[in-house]
């Protein structure tokens, strides 16, 4: 969420190095002494707030918005790394499911009681409306990704399905390709076909021959009889 009072407008370095401090449970006094005396905050507060300091409301404001919501990134931060590192041991103990898929039940179970427990109270303020609608907002991207992930998985299947099938195709061939090389002595089915049209015109000139040579001896031996 946008924010625009004084803490919020200072460079993103003094506002991480405030919530260090606010994190390690500096007192306010000091903060706010370290604070307005910092060469950037004072530069940022001439320019767009005449100058004022940093006040103790402000601080107090800025613990309950932008510190909080700094803790919470930490804390997502902090879980994401733990994750990140137990990520191979939690797919290969499940089967190589991919760790989104693991998660997705039980995010989608952790958001619908919060949102539950928003729908539930008397009365709203600012800050659980805001959370209301944002964790509709993750809750509908949740639901998108599921249906997602549903046609990725039914795409994956069909071209699984059609690789097997032209991968059978395939071993069929060369299995009737195998068959006919053996039934034609070892030698490819179109060379035994030419080897024997050949072996049959050679047969049938060397009938030719024999019969023409047998007619020319016949007619000698008339001649001279």
């Amino acid at each position: 969420m946008a924010r625009n009072g004084k803490i919020a407008r200072l460079p993103r370095t003094v506002r991480e190095a405030l919530n260090r401090r606010l994190e390690d449970g500096e007192p306010g006094p000091a903060l706010l002494d370290w604070l307005n005396a910092l060469p950037e905050a004072k530069a940022v507060l001439g320019r767009e707030f005449a100058g004022r300091a940093v006040s103790a409301q402000n601080l107090s404001e800025w613990r309950q918005g932008g510190f909080a919501e700094w803790q919470r990134h930490q804390d997502s931060r902090g879980w994401v790394r733990t994750l990140a590192e137990q990520a191979d041991e939690l797919e290969e103990e499940a089967n190589d499911v991919p760790l989104a898929d693991q998660l997705a039940g039980p995010i989608a179970v952790a958001l619908g009681r919060r949102l539950g427990e928003l729908m539930a109270a008397e009365t709203l303020g600012p800050e659980e409306r805001r959370e209301l609608l944002a964790l509709a907002r993750e809750l509908a991207q949740l639901r998108r990704g599921d249906h997602t992930a549903a046609r990725v998985r039914l795409e994956r299947e069909a071209w699984e399905m059609k690789l097997a099938a032209a991968r059978a195709e395939q071993q069929t061939a060369q299995a009737l390709k195998a068959s006919f090389v053996a039934a034609s002595g070892g030698l490819p089915l179109e060379l035994r076909v030419c080897l024997d049209r050949a072996q049959k015109l050679k047969d049938r000139a060397g009938g030719l021959d024999a019969g023409s040579g047998t007619a020319g001896s016949e007619g000698r031996e008339a001649f001279s009889g």
